[in-house]
């Protein structure tokens, strides 16, 4: 007798952590999880800025070019993390936080990753 499949909401979480990472407005940081960490080599100090989507656009951007005035901040008990944002006022409700994915392929342009607001499954 061939298996019935499942459906969504019964099968297993992936295994792979997805490489997001968590905008917390109200204290101003981004968190890396490690999935975006090792997909992009990211390192210790390494330049990088979040930049918001324009009128229109729901795509974020993570900025990796040597001239962004932020670091990529390590430490030990928690996991690295983008500093002292600059975002919009309104851009993310106050009080909530936002969760970005990063797209598969290549980007558009070198060291500027897409990425978009990520839907947790219901």
């Amino acid at each position: 007798m061939p298996a019935i499949p499942l459906p969504d909401e019964h099968l297993p979480p992936p295994t792979e952590e997805l490489p997001t990472l968590l905008v917390n407005v109200a204290k101003r940081r981004a968190y890396l999880s490690q999935g975006l960490v090792a997909r992009l080599g990211l390192r210790p100090g390494q330049p990088i800025d979040l930049r918001p989507p324009i009128p229109g656009s729901s795509c974020w951007y993570l900025d990796l070019r040597p001239k962004c005035q932020r670091r990529v901040d390590w430490y030990a008990d928690t996991r690295p993390r983008i500093q002292s944002l600059k975002l919009p006022s309104g851009l993310v409700p106050a009080g909530q936080t936002l969760t970005l994915q990063l797209q598969a392929g290549e980007p558009e342009h070198p060291n500027y990753y897409p990425l978009k607001p990520y839907a947790q499954p219901a």
